[in-house]
């Protein structure tokens, strides 16, 4: 399949962001660039580069009529997401990372999917080592939901990531959802918003994308650096739940649990550090109940309270 021989009932488009990425760069502007079925518009924005990456993509978008490039100043890559977002017209639209690979069939595994008219699509992916260039399937990316209707599991069966999914165009700009500025965790106030809205949410049922970890200078490795946004997500995603009146609650507060648990995974937080630095999370409630979808939450909870030094 490719875009001359089949009219397109569908279109679509990508907002892709950089920044300092002259190491890995290349290899998502090829990778997109060799599309079996290439997207209708391309929306690059470089938050301010200053290691060669606006160079790098500036040559590519000259080879390519289809691609935008847009050299703006560093702000943050909530506000390059969220000036994007403004600017498409297709009926689809793609937010990726600077440092992620396409398969070569990524937007073609998507377009079945897309024609079925859902508000949210979704594929698998793979883990890709910046170090070792080892591969690893991410099989707990997406978990069938127990319930398709049940809105209280879509934080247990989703992650938060915007780079494996398509979002419908109208329905996020009906909604009026953007990103939140933070320095981290952004990219799920936006996503679980979107997920817990959705009327259909469908999968393309193939692993199309290799997501780069253990690369130092990402974002998504910079916790320590702006520590208290994981927790500025977390109390977001309670207020939107509360103003759009959605019933989720238990499947909410073990996700805000288990996600504020690894953040802080490399520090040294007691039960009692929790009480008072997260609380927004019940976590005297989890550490009594049976949980229904984080399964060792109960027992680390436990663990915690009854070992202080823990």
């Amino acid at each position: 399949m490719n875009k001359c021989e089949h009219k397109r009932a569908i279109t679509f488009s990508v907002v892709l962001t950089t920044w300092n990425m002259s190491d890995c760069i290349e290899e998502m502007l090829t990778s997109l660039k060799e599309q079996s079925f290439p997207p209708d518009e391309v929306l690059i924005f470089d938050d301010g580069s200053s290691d060669g990456t606006k160079e790098i993509v500036e040559t590519f978008c000259r080879n390519n009529e289809s691609w935008h490039f847009y050299g703006m100043v560093h702000q943050g890559v909530s506000s390059l997401r969220n000036i994007g977002i403004e600017k498409i017209w297709t009926d689809y639209f793609f937010v990726l990372d600077g440092d992620d690979i396409l398969s070569r069939d990524y937007f073609e595994s998507f377009y079945p999917v897309l024609l079925q008219n859902p508000d949210v699509g979704i594929c698998g992916s793979y883990e890709l080592d910046h170090k070792s260039g080892f591969i690893n399937k991410i099989g707990w990316s997406n978990r069938p939901q127990k319930n398709p209707g049940d809105k209280d599991s879509i934080f247990y069966s989703y992650m938060g990531w915007a780079w494996d999914k398509a979002f419908k165009t109208q329905f996020i700009k009906d909604n009026k959802l953007l990103f939140p500025h933070l320095r981290n965790s952004e990219d799920l106030v936006f996503v679980y918003s979107s997920l817990i809205l959705a009327r259909k949410i469908l999968h393309t049922g193939k692993c199309s994308i290799y997501h780069r970890v253990n690369r130092l200078s990402s974002l998504s490795n910079s916790l320590t650096e702006e520590e208290q946004d994981y927790y500025k997500a977390v109390q977001l995603m309670k207020i939107f739940l509360k103003e759009r009146y959605v019933n989720v609650n238990q499947g909410f507060e073990e996700w805000a649990a288990d996600f504020l648990l690894w953040a802080v995974k490399g520090a040294d937080y007691r039960f009692d550090d929790l009480l008072k630095t997260f609380s927004e999370v019940p976590w005297e409630e989890i550490a009594q109940r049976k949980p229904r979808y984080y399964s060792g939450l109960n027992w680390i909870m436990k663990a915690k309270k009854n070992n202080p030094s823990k």
